[in-house]
């Protein structure tokens, strides 16, 4: 995770906001800043996020945005209950895709029947304390689609 930021960061910044990243990195413990960096990106935009341990399927954390679609009482439930309103494992999970790509961002469409609204959906497993974690982010794209169709 940390290699991955600072490569993300490494062709925008100078020797010194090097020094200054590498500096947060040591200071902070691998737990916090991870915390920290999901904290920043967590809220952008209005894109749906939350993650997900993958054995249980429970939510473990979810940001503002899904909280306020789907409530904020969505910790600790079932993924598929809260998004699919099913009782089992979805027919869109897309778990298996990103076990097998540890660490690759999975991307897809998807129409959903429920809101009529289409979104693109990026999936990544990260493995935090041991646990297979799965990060989901899902943009609105409606918008564009209608304009692609022609309804605006």
């Amino acid at each position: 995770m940390i290699y991955m930021v600072r490569k993300l960061f490494e062709p925008k910044v100078n020797n010194n906001g090097k020094e200054k990243i590498q500096k947060l990195i040591d200071h902070l413990s691998k737990k916090e800043f991870q915390s920290a960096l999901i904290n920043k990106f967590a809220n952008i935009n209005g894109t749906i996020r939350y993650a997900t341990d993958i054995e249980s399927n429970t939510i473990i954390w979810a940001n503002e945005q899904a909280q306020l679609i789907y409530g904020e009482n969505i910790i600790g439930k079932k993924c598929y209950e809260i998004f699919k309103e099913q009782c089992g494992n979805c027919e869109v999970c897309t778990v298996d895709k990103i076990i097998e790509k540890e660490g690759m961002i999975y991307s897809w469409f998807h129409n959903n029947k429920e809101t009529g609204q289409y979104y693109l959906i990026r999936d990544v497993m990260f493995i935090i304390d041991d646990k297979n974690i799965r990060f989901e982010e899902a943009i609105n794209i409606t918008p564009y689609i209608e304009f692609i169709k022609g309804k605006i």
